[in-house]
């Protein structure tokens, strides 16, 4: 990776209006590049909001729509992450992220764990991404990873050994529990995780979290950056609207990983011959 600025957009998306929400990023986007930042990363489906329901077929875009003209003329200026519905070859709808640089989609992500749980029903509405994979960037080698899909420790995992030095985490989270320092528990359980996963994979963890209020439910904000080391670099109030800007140097990265070798010391051999066993395992017990 090269030294780099990157801001997040912690916005509140209008619920099923892309035009509002377009005129949003625009804003957000012409402030980024105002503050000389390199990369714009927005919260998980930005574009459309979250509880769409029913709304997912009329929001839903595809990678080549005309809506999407705006991000590509912006990422000659500044790279952009964004999340939206793609409708996808046979009517399938994802959750997905889009990294746009040098006037083109350069990569989409499409989230893997669709949470079905509490006040989540993602599964009913969209389809499940079927792969995890670093890309590459001129700014350096990144991996997206939306929301739930950070929670599964294989995900990030995967992500850093497939050579990812920046994680990317946009996130729609509603808050749950009473806090003890932020405003919900899960707030701080969030916080824990993403810190704990920089150090243990040492990366870079940028979180991007929305704020506002959906069917009831408030999204808690709290967006920030944490070092390789899993030190905290950046971070955003709860519950506002806010631009957060923090520079990223790969000199931080070098440190963490001589430090703490632990990529290097990965047995992948292993990791599969065991998943392989705990698969096929599972299978004979089905059986």
């Amino acid at each position: 990776m090269r030294p780099f600025r990157v801001a997040v957009a912690q916005i509140a998306p209008t619920l099923g209006d892309l035009e509002k929400n377009l005129a949003l990023h625009e804003k957000m986007a012409r402030e980024a590049i105002a503050q000389s930042a390199n990369l714009l990363i927005f919260p998980e489906l930005s574009l459309t909001g979250y509880f769409l329901k029913d709304q997912v077929p009329s929001v839903a875009l595809r990678p080549d729509a005309q809506a999407l003209q705006l991000f590509r003329e912006l990422s000659q200026r500044i790279a952009i992450i964004l999340g939206f519905v793609e409708e996808a070859s046979g009517h399938r709808f994802h959750n997905a992220s889009a990294y746009f640089e040098g006037g083109e989609i350069r990569h989409i992500h499409r989230k893997a764990y669709l949470p079905t749980y509490g006040i989540f029903d993602e599964a009913r509405y969209l389809a499940a991404g079927e792969r995890i994979r670093a890309f590459d960037t001129a700014l350096g080698r990144m991996a997206i990873l939306i929301c739930e899909d950070l929670w599964h420790p294989a995900a990030p995992a995967i992500a850093a050994w497939d050579g990812a030095e920046i994680l990317i985490c946009p996130s729609a989270s509603p808050g749950r529990g009473l806090g003890q320092e932020g405003p919900f528990q899960n707030a701080s359980t969030w916080e824990r995780t993403i810190r704990a996963c920089g150090d243990l994979l040492t990366t870079y963890i940028i979180y991007a979290n929305r704020v506002g209020y959906e069917d009831g439910a408030c999204f808690w904000g709290g967006s920030e950056v944490v070092a390789p080391s899993g030190e905290p670099l950046a971070k955003a109030s709860y519950l506002e609207e806010e631009l957060l800007v923090a520079d990223l140097d790969p000199g931080r990265l070098r440190r963490a990983r001589v430090v703490n070798p632990l990529l290097r010391d990965e047995r992948l051999e292993l990791t599969l011959r065991e998943i392989t066993r705990i698969v096929q395992a599972r299978r004979t017990d089905g059986d």
